[in-house]
């Protein structure tokens, strides 16, 4: 899916390996409930993958941003939410933090 990162460290097939791996254990272990995990962008770009093969990248993720993903039939990823900030604009941050919008940061 990925192609290899040059000079050692986690290739993105095996950030792609260790984050489906995961996530596959949580659903197992979860079934029926509602989890919130907190990651970083390189997991959640995996996960969009997984749930998105056919799309584009979506772009650059806003910390603290809300993504939602639904797992059904225990390895179907389907994406409900992506990047929602819409919490920050009730503290300011979308203005202070973010340089006055949302695309930057």
């Amino acid at each position: 899916m990925y192609n290899d990162l040059q000079g050692g460290g986690e290739s993105r097939d095996q950030l792609y390996q260790r984050c489906t791996s995961s996530l596959r254990g949580i659903g197992r272990k979860h079934k029926g409930q509602r989890m919130i995990l907190v990651t970083h962008g390189g997991f959640i770009r995996t996960l969009y993958k997984w749930a998105c093969p056919n799309e584009k990248s979506p772009g650059k993720i806003l910390n603290t941003s809300v993504n939602v993903f639904r797992l059904a039939d225990g390895d179907k990823w389907t994406l409900e939410v992506w990047g929602d900030v819409s919490h920050l604009e009730e503290t300011g941050y979308l203005q202070s933090g973010f340089g006055g919008d949302r695309t930057s940061g």
